[in-house]
């Protein structure tokens, strides 16, 4: 066992650590007047992160391989507190909020820099990265969501409320599906999106052909000119989806919420005639 020690204050926490044995946590620094962020090598010792401008208070949160540090501070106003990412070349930097927040909170990072937390108040997870900026990863429907864990890939894991119960997720990046931007036009040829998602979403002109799509929420999406010949669309939820020339041969209509409100199974075990072309 071996003894970090502190800032010169009285305590100390570790909370990760990375494969070269870089230690990262908090300090209560001289007299335990505040709370810093630390990093601890063996080649440094116990190095002081300081906080974002204001601050007096920060905690770090995850190391990756290239000793980049993932935390939070706050900001010196009232309640109000930014996650932060800390690299040996630029400091702590604030990664800021979503839209109309206050404060946000990083759990995680993965070993290109990629951040993840919820942002307080709004109670959506996020995903930040330097080149998209922190993005609202959303909800199954309900009005909170955690992300607490990013891999490699860009996959991030963690969980959300539906309307009435708490469920585990995993967010995938569009590039998982051979997308770039948005999905509109993607090819998403026999893919499982089963319980996706996907309020309001752009998959106009996609390839679904074959797709499962089981469970899925699909309220206000707009499929128009989409492909879903021989899609699994059971128990899926288009209330408000747009299907103008949309290909529907073949689908597997089964308890579905058709976009005019109705079910398939009252329908006659169809959404065809109720689609809102």
């Amino acid at each position: 066992m071996i003894d970090l020690g502190t800032l010169g204050g009285s305590q100390s926490y570790a909370y990760a650590v990375n494969t070269s044995g870089q230690v990262v946590g908090s300090s209560t620094t001289i007299g335990n007047r505040a709370i810093h962020a630390f990093s601890w090598t063996r080649a440094g010792g116990m190095v002081d992160l300081g906080t974002l401008p204001g601050g007096n208070l920060s905690s770090a949160v995850a190391v990756n391989d290239r000793g980049q540090v993932a935390g939070n501070s706050d900001i010196g106003n009232g309640p109000a507190g930014h996650a932060f990412l800390w690299t040996p070349e630029d400091g702590m930097v604030d990664l800021g909020t979503l839209s109309g927040q206050t404060y946000s909170s990083a759990t995680a990072m993965n070993s290109s820099g990629q951040v993840v937390g919820y942002s307080r108040f709004s109670d959506h997870a996020f995903s930040w990265t330097r080149a998209g900026g922190m993005v609202d990863l959303g909800t199954l429907g309900g009005g909170f969501s955690l992300a607490v864990a990013v891999n490699y890939g860009g996959q991030v894991a963690g969980y959300s409320s539906t309307a009435t119960e708490y469920h585990a997720v995993l967010w995938r990046p569009i590039k998982d599906f051979g997308c770039r931007k948005t999905l509109a036009g993607c090819d998403l040829k026999g893919v499982n999106l089963a319980g996706a998602y996907l309020n309001g979403s752009d998959l106009s002109g996609s390839n679904l052909k074959d797709t499962n799509l089981a469970r899925s929420t699909l309220t206000g999406a707009n499929l128009m000119g989409a492909n879903l010949k021989g899609a699994n669309l059971a128990r899926a939820n288009l209330i408000g989806a747009k299907l103008a020339e949309a290909n529907v041969r073949n689908v597997v209509w089964s308890g579905t919420l058709c976009p005019d409100g109705t079910n398939s199974d009252v329908n006659g075990g169809t959404c065809e005639g109720h689609l809102r072309r």
